[in-house]
């Protein structure tokens, strides 16, 4: 692991942290520590949304931009795009073209780095969270989460393989920042 080492520590202790105060239950403990041994962070991102559906999901968006002339998006760019969405929850600004931006008090040097606000907004504008090929009007009709059905599926699946709350539990919409 080529981590920072006080990154790790701290991880870890949040894991220690996490794992004491909450009402969670670890199915494969040895399964969630190897992965973060072996990756860190990511390695338990990657329990959760595997490898084989993170290319799925890359797969169709990659049909989309073909479809429109667009360049296709390899599997480092991807998962760069990908750690930006994440980043936009954290680092809450009020326009999305506000990250790119080099202005006193607006943009984020490290969004300008890590792709061009262009690529971004292709990929943004072009996510397929499933076979765009695989549209069913009825389907879509009546579910309205068809769109993200699979991810959601695929996510409840492995969280469900890993921990289980064994208390009681609540989430407030209003306990966690985010863009969505």
């Amino acid at each position: 692991n080529d981590e920072d080492p006080g990154i790790v520590d701290n991880d870890n202790a949040y894991l220690r942290t996490l794992k004491q105060n909450s009402s969670l239950t670890l199915l494969q403990e040895s399964k969630i520590q190897k992965a973060f041994d072996d990756q860190g962070s990511l390695g338990l991102f990657r329990l959760f949304i595997t490898n084989s559906f993170m290319n799925a999901i890359r797969n169709w968006t990659n049909k989309n931009l073909k479809s429109k002339g667009l360049k296709e998006v390899n599997e480092s760019k991807f998962r760069a795009y990908i750690g930006l969405e994440m980043a936009m929850s954290i680092i809450q600004l009020n326009d999305i073209s506000y990250y790119w931006q080099t202005e006193m008090f607006t943009g984020h040097k490290d969004f300008r780095k890590t792709m061009s606000r262009d690529d971004f907004m292709d990929i943004r504008a072009n996510i397929a969270l499933r076979d765009p090929e695989s549209y069913n009007h009825d389907e879509a009709s009546a579910d309205p989460l068809w769109h993200s059905r699979k991810v959601l599926e695929h996510f409840q699946k492995n969280i469900s393989q890993l921990a289980v709350a064994t208390g009681t539990s609540a989430l407030d919409e209003a306990s966690v920042r985010t863009k969505g």
